[in-house]
């Protein structure tokens, strides 16, 4: 029952766009207006009030936007594969953009512009090969611990469940 009564309270008040509006709009206004840094080295708070109130409203925001973003229908199943693909991702990308990034600055001349476009072909490179030679392989698919495929009915994906 209690699990329920959760579930209708966080359904209502951060599936509300109001929710969404006013933390992020309280978050900005607190990291503009106190400028209060942590230091993660020192272990340095210089406002402790302050930092544990921009956390939890930035927790709350993030929440808000995922709540938002369920609502999307083909934005949860993206998000998912791409968590499925994640491990390949890890192992694949550093490869993958550094020999872009490189090849890309040659070209351009452009700092900016070599590291965008090398990191977005960091990750859809490993998401290619994924798809293309991990998932349909089911030994390879073990070694990158990904299930076998499931049903279709299974499709969304919830933060809060």
């Amino acid at each position: 029952m209690g699990y329920e009564l959760n579930k209708i309270r966080n359904d209502f008040s951060l599936g509300h766009s109001f929710t969404l509006f006013i933390s992020g709009l309280t978050l900005l206004f607190l990291v503009w207006y106190f400028p209060a840094t942590i230091d993660f080295n020192t272990r340095l708070f210089e406002s402790l009030p302050i930092n544990t109130l921009e956390a939890l409203l930035g927790i709350l925001f993030i929440l808000a936007v995922s709540k938002q973003m369920e609502r999307v229908g083909w934005l949860p199943s993206l998000f998912k594969y791409i968590g499925q693909a994640s491990l390949v991702i890890l192992v694949f990308q550093v490869p993958i953009q550094d020999y872009w990034g490189q090849k890309i600055m040659r070209l351009t001349d452009n700092l900016q512009l070599s590291y965008w476009i090398s990191f977005l072909i960091g990750v859809a490179g490993p998401i290619v090969i994924n798809a293309l030679f991990i998932r349909p392989n089911p030994i390879l698919r073990h070694w990158f611990s990904q299930r076998a495929k499931q049903d279709k009915d299974n499709v969304g994906v919830s933060v809060f469940e």
